[in-house]
């Protein structure tokens, strides 16, 4: 037994339909993709800079830089420079070394960056004479 002509008709465009509807979806999809990663990197800002030590005006290296309230981190190279891509300009940039006092830098839309870190002295019994 033959099926009726109009089942054929009706599966053809059923299937086109189908086919058509799916290029649609993978166009839309690839879309949105494009504008999120668009957008992810327009809230993105570069931050360079130094970081040297108040007494002799030397670079730090190893020093831990930090946007605060985030995990985004970073360390000085051996020049004392570094490079970091934080989420806001007016983000706040904490910077750590064994040795020195903890400084917490404001960047106000600053880009490149100058950060001076103090020594944090102890004076113990031996230093008084």
């Amino acid at each position: 037994m033959k099926p009726a002509i109009g089942y054929y008709s009706y599966t053809n465009r059923y299937a086109a339909f189908t086919q058509t509807t799916l290029r649609m979806n993978k166009k839309l999809t690839l879309i949105l993709i494009l504008l999120t990663n668009s957008l992810i990197g327009i809230c993105q800002f570069n931050i360079a800079g130094i970081v040297i030590a108040n007494e002799d005006n030397l670079e730090i290296p190893g020093v831990l830089v930090i946007e605060k309230g985030t995990v985004n981190e970073t360390v000085t190279d051996i020049n004392g420079e570094f490079s970091l891509t934080v989420s806001n300009p007016n983000s706040i940039l904490v910077f750590g070394f064994v040795g020195m006092v903890e400084k917490e830098f404001k960047l106000k839309g600053q880009n490149d960056i100058k950060v001076i870190m103090k020594a944090d002295c102890l004076i113990d019994s031996f230093d008084h004479q």
